[in-house]
């Protein structure tokens, strides 16, 4: 925007110079006014950034009183420290505890730039849910995950957001759940035959549940969402679609690519960078979107003119497909094949890491608690869900999302700035002792059973947000799970492994920076043994 604003200025003021020497000279040489361009732009623009930069974020911003951490950088403020402290919400949760009661917290970024920290349940509730359509998601928030989540229904906005979540409401409709729910069961079974298979002969074995659950999340989403089997819980290493090795490299990057993804979110350097590190991601990232395009090549292939299915599948895709060819509620409401490819990875992308995740920290939970649940506790179902929600609530996968107000507008009582940056981080909500007590970072299920004060508030938990973009896909997320934990601890138990001991209780070493919740090196080892 200022690159732009900037040029327009100095090319009407070159213009304005060449009119004026064109009476003088009878002539003016293309050189100079080229260059005559060039000073313009370069002497306004690095005004205009001084101001932004040194002036406007420290002596002139609205926002500027809203309390705000001091140790700052002066031209990035917080972002080194974001990008390299040992976790990627240590920063975030100490704002919150300093200010606990303050509706937002102010802290600047690369180039000064000012982002608000959404920072009490009262906050939250004006953000997502009464004003949420007052907000939109700011390009950087797609500059650092559209090039492999797609430009589906987690990107698009106002009413086009209203009809998109319409018509696949019904797609994930509760009666649809029903018809699901044995793919969830033959997932879990088919996890458990992975487990197997890695002990092998043994009757205990350390296994890796990142890679295993992930496997895992792809499989059961491929079929479900996109209606393909995509085989990565097969024991050959070449599945027909190798999603899961694009995901890794995108998701689980190695630390320079991963800066570079962080950076490109303030500068947008990665059409620039000829590196190992940012050709991998966009190797990566390319490679989903064209196999996503198969698949959706051959899925409206398989359903064919009439609209049917011969197999009469309810995967996401086969509905979003058929309800552009049947209508919906008397309408039609089709999905371009450009569409489809977006709406799948998003939902892909989304629905199999999250799943995934809460997999993956509830093994970290079963294996390094001294007083884990037994399987009788599991198997009761009310357990089950105050175990799963705690698991969410303390390890939740998604870690952030940032909004960008697009009018004027005051919350809580803060005067908020068209353009003004939100980030939301689920953590704050979550792990609040303001809201769930002194022990708030503490693992207890059974805190569900008699949640009072503010941890009764629908807006101090946060971790499948609230508002009309609650996720779409929770309540398939929380069943899936469910039903993959009953399987796979009725034939297993969990315990530490010889690394997970090693840290002596303490909370195991985080990847950062990241945009999901991953230990350092990207794996989780949990000691698996037959029962």
């Amino acid at each position: 925007m200022d690159i732009r604003l900037t040029a327009i200025l100095s090319l009407s003021e070159t213009a304005a110079w060449t009119a004026i020497s064109y009476q003088k000279l009878r002539a003016v040489p293309t050189i100079a006014f080229v260059n005559q361009f060039l000073l313009y732009f370069a002497v306004q623009y690095s005004i205009l950034k001084f101001y932004r930069v040194v002036v406007y974020s420290h002596f002139v911003s609205p926002t500027r009183n809203i309390p705000s951490p001091k140790d700052n950088h002066p031209l990035i403020g917080q972002f080194g420290k974001l990008l390299t402290s040992p976790s990627p919400l240590e920063h975030y949760l100490k704002w919150h505890e300093q200010w606990p009661r303050e509706p937002f917290v102010r802290y600047l970024t690369f180039g000064n730039l000012e982002m608000l920290q959404v920072n009490t349940p009262e906050a939250f509730k004006e953000v997502l849910q009464t004003h949420a359509y007052s907000f939109k998601k700011p390009d950087l928030l797609y500059r650092l995950v559209g090039d492999f989540m797609g430009n589906g229904l987690g990107f698009v906005e106002g009413a086009e957001h209203k009809r998109q979540r319409r018509v696949l409401n019904e797609a994930l409709a509760l009666s649809n759940l029903r018809n699901i729910f044995p793919v969830f069961q033959n997932k879990a079974e088919q996890l458990t035959e992975f487990f197997d298979e890695k002990i092998g002969g043994d009757k205990e074995s350390v296994v890796d549940f990142v890679d295993c659950c992930w496997r895992w999340g792809l499989d059961t989403a491929g079929v479900t969402i996109l209606g393909v089997e995509l085989g990565h819980l097969l024991v050959t290493d070449d599945p027909k679609w190798n999603f899961l090795a694009c995901y890794r490299r995108v998701l689980s990057p190695p630390k320079l690519s991963a800066v570079i993804s962080f950076v490109n979110t303030a500068v947008p350097v990665r059409m620039f960078l000829p590196i190992e590190a940012n050709l991998g991601y966009l190797r990566a990232a390319r490679q989903l979107k064209e196999m996503m395009r198969q698949v959706v090549r051959q899925r409206i292939k398989d359903i064919g003119n009439d609209g049917q299915d011969e197999g009469n599948s309810r995967d996401l895709l086969s509905m979003m497909i058929e309800v552009g060819r049947t209508g919906y509620n008397g309408t039609k409401e089709e999905f371009s094949e450009e569409n489809l490819v977006d709406q799948s990875l998003t939902f892909l992308g989304a629905g199999h890491e999250t799943v995934a995740g809460m997999m993956v920290w509830s093994a970290y939970v079963l294996g390094t608690r001294q007083a884990s649940p037994t399987w009788e506790d599991i198997d009761r179902l009310h357990y089950l869900d105050n175990f799963c929600k705690e698991v969410l609530r303390v390890y939740c996968p998604a870690l952030h999302l940032s909004r960008e107000a697009l009018t004027d507008l005051t919350i809580c009582g803060v005067f908020i700035p068209k353009g003004t940056l939100l980030m939301i981080l689920r953590a704050v909500a979550n792990l609040s002792k303001a809201v769930w007590g002194p022990d708030a970072d503490k693992f207890i299920p059974e805190r569900w059973d008699n949640l009072t004060g503010g941890a009764a508030s629908p807006y101090a938990f946060q971790s499948f947000l609230t508002g009309p973009r609650i996720c779409i896909g929770r309540t398939f997320g929380f069943m899936e799970a469910k039903a993959n934990l009953v399987e796979v601890l009725s034939k297993f138990r969990l315990s530490e492994s010889p690394e997970l001991e090693a840290l002596g209780g303490r909370p195991p070493p985080l990847k950062n920076p990241t945009i999901t919740l991953l230990l350092r090196d990207g794996r989780m080892p949990v000691k698996l043994e037959r029962i």
